[in-house]
C-alpha cells in the first residue's frame, strides 16, 4: 500500500449546489452560485484534500449552462473531482459538459491506499425519490466481493438510504434502501455511506456502518414529522478523514450567516 498506508485519506464533499444557467437564478430566494463560491473559498483555504466528491443535485434548472458554471468554479480548486447525479440533474448534459474538464472524473470506484470508494447512481429520471437499479446493486455486490480483505470501504450516492426522522416515512429517500442495506450486511458491511439530498448534517451509526448526510452549499432543510421545511442554518460542506486503521473523522463547516434573500417558509415544503 506504500506511502498512503501511513497517511490519512482526505475528502471534501460538496452537495446540492442547485445552480442555474444565469446569475439571476434563485432557489428559495437564495443566490446559490454566490453561496457555492463562498463555500469553495472557505473549504480550500481551510483543508487539503486527496479527492473532491460532488454528490448530486448540482443543477436546479437542468441546463447546460448551470453545469458549465459549476465546472468552471470547482475545477480551479482541485485536479480530481468525482461527481454523481441527483434528482434535479440531467445526466446526458452532465456527461457532455464535465467530459470537457480533465479534473472531472466519471469513475465507478476509486482506490486510495487502504480505502476503496464506490460511487453509485441513485437518480431516477422524472422522480424525486431515488432507486438503485438492478445493475447498480449487482455492481455493488461485485465491488464488495472484490474488496473483501486488506482494505476499508465507503460508498457515495445522492439519495439518503436511511430516514432523517424516525417519526415519518421519507418519501424522497432511496426506495430500495432495505435491499441496499441487506446487500451490505450479506457482504460484510462498509465503514461508511455518504450522501446528500437532505440538505442537512446528520451522522447515524447502524450495524457498524456510519450513514453520513451533508449540508447543502446553499439552502438548508430540517425534518419535521410530516415533511421538510427551511432551516435557519448557513451554507456548508463536509470534510472527512479516512484513517489507515479504518477510523473515520468528519466535520461539517458552515460559511457566514443565513444566505441573503432566504425565504423562511412556515410549514412543510
Amino acid at each position: 500500500m506504500g506511502l498512503f498506508h501511513r497517511m490519512v485519506v482526505r475528502v471534501l464533499q460538496f452537495t446540492d449546489t442547485h445552480l442555474f444557467a444565469t446569475p439571476e437564478g434563485r432557489m428559495k430566494g437564495v443566490d446559490t452560485s454566490a453561496c457555492l463560491a463562498a463555500v469553495l473559498e472557505h473549504a480550500f483555504a481551510s483543508h487539503q484534500a486527496d479527492i473532491v466528491v460532488l454528490t448530486g443535485d448540482l443543477s436546479q434548472d437542468e441546463s447546460k449552462e448551470s453545469y458549465v458554471n459549476l465546472a468552471d468554479m470547482v475545477s480551479r480548486y482541485h485536479p480530481e473531482i468525482h461527481w454523481l447525479p441527483g434528482n434535479h440533474d440531467h445526466k446526458p448534459l452532465m456527461k457532455e459538459v464535465f467530459g470537457a474538464y480533465p479534473a472531472f472524473r466519471l469513475e465507478l470506484s476509486r482506490q486510495i491506499g487502504p480505502w476503496r470508494f464506490l460511487f453509485l447512481d441513485s437518480a431516477v429520471e422524472g422522480r424525486v425519490e431515488g432507486e438503485l437499479s438492478a445493475a447498480e446493486l449487482e455492481r455493488t455486490r461485485a465491488w464488495l466481493l472484490e474488496n473483501r480483505s486488506d482494505c476499508y470501504r465507503a460508498i457515495f450516492l445522492h439519495h439518503n438510504p436511511v430516514t432523517m426522522d424516525s417519526r415519518r416515512e421519507d418519501r424522497m429517500m432511496l426506495r430500495n434502501a432495505e435491499a441496499f442495506e441487506t446487500l451490505l450486511a450479506e457482504e460484510g458491511g462498509v465503514e461508511a455511506v455518504i450522501f446528500g439530498h437532505v440538505h442537512q448534517d446528520c451522522v447515524q451509526g447502524r450495524g457498524g456502518t456510519l450513514f453520513i448526510a451533508s449540508p447543502s452549499t446553499g439552502v438548508q432543510f430540517r425534518p419535521t414529522a410530516t415533511g421538510l421545511t427551511i432551516d435557519r442554518k448557513a451554507p456548508g460542506y463536509r470534510y472527512i478523514e479516512f484513517g489507515t486503521d479504518g477510523a473515520i473523522k468528519t466535520e461539517t463547516f458552515r460559511v457566514g450567516s443565513l444566505p441573503e434573500g432566504l425565504r423562511l417558509l412556515e410549514g412543510d415544503l
